[in-house]
């Protein structure tokens, strides 16, 4: 395994600044940085580490730090996180209610 790239630290130098991102932004690219680190054979520990000093309040990246490093012996179970991630949003979408009929009076 490779130690941290050079790429990988600056992408989380900048994740870890970021202060307008929304969260679902914030996990999306706390994600892509674990799929790198994982495609390009980077030790995982050290990734995720990184990331969960970066966002230590998001509960989200966290999550996906440690699922990232439990694939280490279940290598299929990062590749179904991310599957059920994907489709989470579009489960809100599909479940979510409408605002309710009160707001539209501050129209």
């Amino acid at each position: 395994m490779a130690d941290l790239t050079a790429e990988l630290e600056a992408r989380i130098a900048l994740l870890a600044s970021d202060r307008e991102s929304g969260a679902s932004e914030i996990l999306d690219e706390a994600m892509a940085i674990l799929a790198a680190a994982r495609t390009e054979a980077v030790a995982i520990i050290p990734v995720a580490r990184a990331l969960c000093r970066a966002q230590p309040s998001m509960a989200s990246v966290w999550t996906a730090a440690l699922e990232a490093v439990a694939a280490s012996e279940d290598p299929g179970r990062f590749d179904r996180f991310a599957q059920r991630l994907a489709r989470s949003s579009e489960a809100l979408g599909r479940f979510a209610q409408p605002a309710p009929s009160a707001w539209s009076r501050f129209r």
